[in-house]
């Protein structure tokens, strides 16, 4: 089974064995699935943010983060897993990177490279001269 929305999308196998459910969200920048039994419930948002570039990018980038937290709150039984392309480097200093650590931490919600078992070096690269991170796993915080 195929759901997508934009340049974004998620497939499964026919046979899992629990309900899947898409959610509407709008957005041709995420597509959003709920997968839920009787003993789970998850809550799986990909996203392909836009690059920091302009105030309009930054006001999208918001607006897409506004999004996801309005449709967690709405499935707040389900743990989450966030993930895509989100044009962001933690390592480095900008004003998407600021905001989504703010996200994330108002929302105590968890990048996963940031555990200390992560070992990622980098998930983007230019000409083999500039590496970045920009591809992302937010999860919601376990303790």
């Amino acid at each position: 089974m195929v759901a997508h929305m934009g340049a974004v999308q998620f497939v499964w196998p026919c046979n899992i064995d629990a309900t899947v459910e898409v959610v509407n969200t709008q957005s041709n920048r995420m597509c959003v699935l709920r997968v839920y039994n009787d003993l789970n419930s998850l809550l799986f948002i990909n996203v392909y943010m836009p690059c920091e570039s302009s105030d309009v990018a930054c006001d999208e980038f918001c607006t897409v983060l506004a999004q996801v937290k309005s449709i967690v709150e709405q499935y707040s039984e389900s743990e989450l897993i966030f993930g895509g392309d989100f044009n962001v480097d933690f390592d480095r200093v900008s004003t998407h990177s600021d905001i989504l650590n703010q996200f994330c931490t108002v929302n105590n919600i968890f990048p996963v490279d940031r555990y200390e078992l992560s070992n990622v070096d980098y998930t983007y690269n230019f000409c083999m001269q500039r590496f970045s991170t920009i591809d992302h796993f937010i999860v919601s915080h376990s303790n």
